[in-house]
């Protein structure tokens, strides 16, 4: 049985277009949940309880957008219980999360994001994750890509990072991009 399942990684700078670009690839699939934290992905607006209800239904763009964090701080928590959800009952679908490095623990353990990204493939879902910042992510997380898609990116350590992926003149690019352009890189 071959895997069908997709690790995708957006990296950039705020207003890059990586939501953009998260929102088209995710429009080719049949099956998808947003985690969207800041209103930005239109779908049917789900509650866990609904979560579920999805293994029944043949093709689905719904919204999660969290209910319970009072503060930022709280979102990993719900992100980890949202990612358990889907990794019971969820089944065939793609998971996009913008802003990852929202959902990580306070220590940057790979959280529920982690579980998606390690467990995912035996329940057949797909992973596309995007962040503005690719060195704040756990190495483990970065390394699980495989296909990255990246665009301007300046800072020091997250150059750091795309020299563990990108030949020297690739990286000297990254840092060259102009807004809405991007490098894919498949691994």
């Amino acid at each position: 049985m071959s895997d069908k399942t997709r690790k995708y990684f957006l990296a950039g700078q705020s207003g890059c277009g990586k939501t953009t670009l998260l929102k088209a690839l995710a429009a080719r699939e049949d099956r998808v949940v947003h985690w969207d934290i800041e209103d930005e992905y239109r779908g049917e607006q789900i509650t866990f309880a609904d979560i579920p209800r999805l293994a029944k239904r043949r093709a689905f763009c719904v919204v999660y957008r969290p209910h319970f964090a009072r503060s930022l701080e709280d979102l990993p928590r719900e992100f980890e219980q949202f990612a358990g959800l889907l990794l019971k009952y969820g089944r065939q679908l793609t998971v996009t999360i913008d802003e990852a490095l929202s959902v990580l623990p306070r220590n940057r353990t790979s959280g529920g994001l982690g579980a998606l990204l390690y467990q995912g493939r035996k329940r057949g879902l797909s992973v596309y994750y995007a962040t503005q910042e690719i060195s704040g992510l756990p190495r483990a997380l970065t390394g699980q890509a495989k296909k990255l898609f990246v665009f301007h990116l300046d800072s020091g350590g997250d150059l750091q990072v795309l020299r563990r992926y990108l030949a020297p003149d690739l990286v000297r690019r990254v840092a060259a991009l102009p807004p809405h352009e991007y490098l894919t890189v498949t691994k």
